[in-house]
């Protein structure tokens, strides 16, 4: 496995790894617009040609950073691939407080990676903070 920062994608690529997961495929024009304006905080994995990982986030003004996505194809869940990701993000951005917004199955994982919930569910999600 070797992980990448901020390094070209194609879009066709993410629509891949997000249908591996059971999600909607987003529009090739909008994944190319999120890589473009939110590169800085890119952080994927591939196993040889093949992209299995994926956290994306940005900054927000100088103290905040959030995280929009943290995705791992199905065949490659359970093998430490998430918890890289998220160290890789937060040591790149180690003085920022990170935020996110979890799907209810999720909050099990952010809570043993230190988040810890921040409110109440919005939208079916649940708002998190990591706690330092």
């Amino acid at each position: 496995m070797e992980y990448f920062f901020n390094k070209s994608l194609v879009s066709e690529e993410l629509d891949t790894l997000v249908e591996s997961v059971g999600w909607e495929t987003r529009r090739p024009e909008l994944w190319e617009e999120l890589l473009t304006y939110f590169s800085e905080g890119i952080v994927y994995v591939r196993d040889k040609e093949r992209l299995v990982g994926l956290i994306r986030g940005f900054p927000v003004g100088d103290k905040a950073f959030l995280i929009g996505d943290l995705i791992i194809d199905s065949d490659y869940r359970k093998r430490g691939l998430g918890e890289n990701l998220l160290d890789l993000l937060t040591n790149k951005f180690q003085t920022r407080t990170f935020f996110l917004e979890a799907l209810p199955e999720s909050v099990p994982f952010y809570e043993k990676y230190g988040f810890r919930k921040v409110g109440e569910s919005i939208l079916g999600k649940v708002p998190m903070k990591l706690s330092n």
